[in-house]
């Protein structure tokens, strides 16, 4: 795997977590058209688990996983280590759902099809993808400099984001890397992958889902919500 695929260190991000009110009110509307399964929902990046202590809290069956040490350990629920585009630990068609929320902009275009490959296996027939993501047109990247002065660089395509990754980082590790994130990018690879797209909502900065957001922008970022179904 390249450097540019591995799993990013959320904890070096400013993040703020509390209840968002909006979002899960999709969410729990999402969850009442899916399925029977074993398994229930799975959260592919739960976090601290904030929107599973819901679920189960309503008396929706869940499981909450996440790659970071320090949320795991702070989790309001039992958190499994785990990124959300390795799957292998989960049973064959076992879950009715899969819920990425906040983490869809994060994942490099390898990492989501890793993704939907584990997806395939281990939805039941006509489960489905639950995303939140902020939209980005472009991929992005930004460092630092002498720890204290930030620089940021884009690209329109992959490919010249793989040449400026490669330049920074022979002398500096990237503090954040943003990869290309729209309906449109998404409803595409859906396809690709045997999943139907429903694109729920796309918001703008003033919406309620944006200024809700866990990712403490200033000002708030336009995005989405869609639900992408497994096919028979």
């Amino acid at each position: 795997m390249a450097e540019i695929d591995r799993p990013q260190p959320f904890e070096a991000h400013k993040l703020r977590y509390e209840p968002q009110p909006e979002l899960m009110k999709h969410i729990l509307e999402w969850s009442k058209s899916l399925p029977q399964s074993p398994g229930g929902i799975l959260d592919l990046a739960a976090g601290y688990g904030i929107e599973v202590q819901e679920l189960l809290r309503l008396g929706i069956n869940c499981t909450a996983q996440d790659d970071s040490e320090a949320m795991i350990q702070h989790a309001l629920v039992k958190v499994i280590r785990g990124t959300a585009e390795d799957l292998s630990q989960h049973p064959d068609n076992f879950f009715s759902g899969a819920l990425l929320k906040d983490t869809w902009v994060f994942l490099s275009p390898l990492q989501r099809q890793q993704m939907f490959s584990g997806l395939n296996q281990t939805l039941v027939s006509g489960g489905s993808l639950f995303i939140q993501s902020q939209k980005q047109t472009k991929f992005y990247l930004e460092y630092s400099l002498n720890h204290n002065e930030k620089m940021s660089l884009s690209a329109g395509s992959y490919q010249d984001f793989l040449t400026i990754a490669a330049m920074v980082r022979r002398f500096t590790e990237p503090d954040l890397l943003l990869y290309q994130s729209t309906p449109n990018e998404t409803e595409l690879l859906a396809k690709e992958f045997g999943f139907s797209f429903q694109l729920l909502s796309e918001y703008n900065i003033n919406h309620p889902l944006a200024k809700e957001s866990r990712w403490c922008d200033d000002p708030p970022e336009p995005g989405f919500i869609a639900v992408l179904t497994k096919k028979d």
